[in-house]
């Protein structure tokens, strides 16, 4: 893969292979979902290549519960499973995971293999399912840098606030990140909705948008269908699993989104006195 270099930064890695992995986590169980984890793992990747990043649906190892105590408690053991991944794929892994920290918080962890991570807590906590009596809201949005990629972290409902994504796209006149990341637990009677969503992401801020979603039945009886997707800047679907896998998979390329950006310079024309917070 050969090196360019992007305005203002080193230089980076010209194609990066991305693969979301769609995760049917043990409810509050995450010492079997771990095992369960780790046997599709080693089944896929004995005849696929391992990817750049590797991406994991929101509280991957617990799925989404709001027994806050009991898969908090889990934390360290999932860490230590994703930091082993990490190195030993020599892969970026995103995921979240309940935490404690003062509060209930769930956190985002972006890890590098160089043991470099950076985390960010979900800031639009779902009232719907009562996600805001349970955990502590994040503070700010995070941008993580990989191989000279800069992403945007999200997770799952963040999704359907635009203008604070869309205001961190433009600084100048020029994007601050490459990819939209978001990382769900997003049940089938709104499918329709995280598909379109996400592709709205990724054409109103002309970059890849990525959208990691769990899979199978939670313990409240929500089920969550095959749903994971990989949109170019256009909008237009690049991942190249068949639906009934578990992991989709696509390649991005860095020029082509440099050279769209060029062409059709859409985030500078924003009348900045009509965009507000």
């Amino acid at each position: 893969m050969t090196p360019i270099k992007q305005k203002g930064m080193p230089a980076v890695q010209e194609n990066l292979h991305v693969l979301c992995y769609s995760a049917k986590p043990e409810w509050e169980n995450a010492e079997k979902s771990l095992v369960d984890i780790e046997r599709d793992f080693e089944i896929y990747f004995k005849n696929n290549a391992i990817p750049d990043l590797l991406v994991l649906p929101e509280m991957f190892a617990t799925g989404f519960s709001m027994n806050t105590a009991k898969v908090a408690a889990q934390e360290e053991v999932i860490l230590s499973h994703l930091r082993s991944w990490s190195k030993n794929y020599n892969c970026a892994i995103y995921g979240s995971l309940a935490v404690e920290e003062n509060a209930y918080k769930n956190r985002g962890f972006f890890i590098q293999p160089d043991e470099d991570e950076t985390l960010y807590d979900k800031v639009h906590l779902f009232s719907y399912s009562g996600e805001d009596k349970h955990y502590s809201p994040g503070k700010e949005v995070k941008i993580a840098t990989y191989k000279g990629w800069r992403f945007l972290l999200n997770i799952c409902y963040d999704l359907r606030f635009p203008i604070s994504i869309y205001n961190l796209q433009k600084q100048s006149g020029e994007a601050r990140y490459d990819v939209y990341l978001n990382v769900a637990n997003w049940p089938e009677p709104r499918i329709s909705a995280w598909e379109t969503l996400l592709k709205a992401r990724a054409i109103e801020n002309q970059a890849y948008s990525i959208g990691c979603n769990r899979s199978g039945t939670d313990g409240n009886g929500l089920h969550y269908p095959l749903s994971s997707f990989i949109f170019d800047f256009l909008g237009e679907p690049i991942q190249s699993a068949l639906k009934n896998e578990l992991f989709q998979s696509a390649i991005l390329y860095l020029s082509q989104l440099q050279n769209f950006r060029t062409k059709y310079p859409f985030i500078q024309d924003e009348r900045a006195e009509f965009t507000k917070d």
